[in-house]
């Protein structure tokens, strides 16, 4: 854990984990306090990242991620910072399982440290979900940098991956790498949350509502031609409703009888108001 003589929130506008490209860092204002602060954060994190997984020297720092076309992940608990990830696109030479090389430019994992007292909290797990989302790349399709035993075990426990191949490089692949269509995907960590945004159309694509005086609903109107068309009927829209019909087959046959009358005396009546007889 990180702890600096400085609110840490502000830096991460309100949000739980902080992205940041090293172009971005290179535009804050040199004499700026976010960029002060974050080069502390930055220098501290991977200070610490390198103590922890015992490396010869350390990796991650203000001086090497400007200088870089990589992003860091930051993530803290309100009062600390608690865990880094960095990602970039390194050119590398890799061997696959037969034993060809390849020259290919793979997204990395660069750099990986959660602090010892926030480990198995779900904090590396949304470091990498964070990750993933932003690359839109599978955890198998990335190449990984001197894998501390940690992080292999941490691959084999949220994503199922635990055959790796190391290189001549010190990166490991995963034997899936080479496989471009591999169904190997994680898992969606219980706590990620999918927010769904409901689009509300703009103006000028929404439909104007015309709203109209209330008209009673009216048959066609039909003269008594022998009245001057002096006499008006109006004309029944609708069929005339049906009694309920008698259970059983007897009541089937008298129910079928009823609708055969009730349409012929329906067609009848439609048809001899139109021609203007009135009965």
């Amino acid at each position: 854990m990180c702890e600096f003589p400085f609110r840490v929130p502000p830096l991460f506008d309100g949000q739980e984990i902080l992205r940041i490209t090293s172009e971005q860092f290179r535009e804050l204002p040199r004499l700026s306090d976010k960029k002060a602060n974050l080069t502390a954060i930055i220098n501290r994190l991977g200070e610490l990242s390198a103590i922890a997984q015992d490396l010869p020297a350390i990796i991650t720092t203000v001086g090497k991620f400007s200088a870089s076309n990589q992003t860091l992940f930051l993530i803290h608990d309100g009062h600390a910072v608690t865990g880094l990830l960095k990602i970039g696109v390194k050119k590398l030479f890799l061997y696959d399982g037969a034993q060809v090389i390849h020259e290919m430019s793979p997204m990395c994992i660069l750099d990986f440290y959660v602090s010892e007292k926030f480990q198995r909290r779900g904090i590396g797990r949304r470091l990498f979900d964070a990750a993933l989302i932003y690359t839109n790349i599978s955890p198998h399709r990335f190449a990984i940098d001197r894998p501390s035993p940690k992080l292999i075990g941490f691959y084999a426990k949220h994503f199922g991956l635990k055959s790796y191949m190391p290189q001549n490089n010190s990166y490991v692949v995963f034997e899936d790498f080479f496989n471009p269509t591999s169904p190997v995907k994680p898992k969606p960590a219980p706590f990620i949350t999918e927010h769904v945004r409901t689009e509300t159309p703009s103006v000028e694509h929404q439909q104007p509502v015309v709203q109209e005086d209330p008209v009673e609903e009216r048959g066609p109107v039909a003269c008594d031609a022998g009245q001057g068309g002096g006499h008006q009927e109006r004309v029944p829209t609708t069929e005339p409703e049906q009694e309920p019909a008698p259970v059983g087959r007897a009541g089937e046959d008298l129910m079928a009888m009823q609708r055969r009358l009730n349409a012929t005396t329906y067609d009848y009546m439609r048809r001899n108001t139109t021609l203007g007889r009135h009965y």
